[in-house]
């Protein structure tokens, strides 16, 4: 009879794990499908912000005088202040020719090269780089002078917000959740451990998957469920977003634990039932 007990009651945990995995799936996915959508409004409202700081400084005559002087040393001494005023934490300033007139970073200085030669190369008004383990969205504008026919180009500015881990994971957004930049297929940040972020960087999704589609990954002996959104610019990243499927269902060892002692309960019983009826 314990044995017949036991069997129904294993059965019936069965189906309630099946469902309450299935629920948790869709839990899951509906989360990871929030966490993009706020990631990208959270960009969309940064950039607008940041491209109004920019056209603001960029408009600004002490900006222009200084600018006009075409002389690196005066343009970095006189552009200390901008950095802090615009809350970014990158500044760097471009003559009409292509040279860096002026550089200012809230983290080291030793990715200035790369930086500099980012510059030259995005056209537009938005862009992310990276250098020095930082990645950067990027709001450039141009500095003009004059008006009418003596209206001329005085060089660029560039302000970029620093794209942090760290930040990243202080987002309400992604508190409870992992996360990945990739260029094409090379990891730029990840919140990822050592092991799973080696074993993501080979598995990246199909460039062919739609943004917004569900894939499971296997990454450092655990699941995850994975998808994903573009982020536009002249080098536009990849932002992925990983719940840990393993996690959310860590709840479901207790109903296992459970069986095991009513198993191990029954055939105690069964054991004990079958010593009396033999005696």
């Amino acid at each position: 009879m314990l044995l017949v007990v036991f069997f129904l009651t294993a059965a019936v945990l069965v189906v309630v794990q099946a469902r309450m995995r299935r629920h948790v799936r869709e839990d899951l996915v509906s989360t990871l499908r929030a966490e993009s959508v706020v990631y990208t409004d959270l960009v969309r409202v940064r950039r607008e912000q940041t491209q109004q700081s920019t056209a603001i400084i960029a408009s600004q005559p002490s900006l222009k005088a200084l600018m006009s002087t075409d002389d690196p040393l005066t343009v970095q001494d006189g552009s200390k202040s901008i950095l802090e005023s615009s809350g970014a934490d990158l500044l760097i300033l471009e003559s009409a020719s292509g040279e860096i007139l002026g550089f200012h970073s809230s983290a080291d200085s030793d990715a200035m090269s790369a930086l500099a030669g980012m510059m030259q190369v995005s056209v537009g008004t938005q862009d992310w780089w990276f250098a020095g383990g930082h990645l950067y969205d990027v709001s450039l504008a141009p500095i003009m002078a004059g008006s009418g026919a003596n209206h001329r180009l005085l060089g660029r500015m560039a302000l970029g917000h620093d794209v942090s881990p760290q930040l990243m994971l202080g987002t309400v957004a992604f508190a409870q959740s992992a996360f990945v930049f990739a260029r094409h297929e090379t990891m730029l940040l990840s919140s990822l451990k050592a092991d799973a972020a080696k074993e993501f960087e080979l598995l990246q999704m199909d460039r062919s998957v739609s943004p917004g589609s569900i894939r499971d990954y296997e990454l450092g002996g655990e699941r995850y469920l994975v998808t994903f959104v573009d982020l536009s610019g002249d080098h536009p990243v990849r932002l992925y977003c990983l719940e840990s499927f393993d996690q959310a269902t860590s709840f479901l060892r207790s109903l296992n634990r459970m069986l095991m002692m009513l198993g191990v309960m029954a055939l105690i019983g069964g054991a004990l039932l079958a010593f009396v009826i033999s005696r």
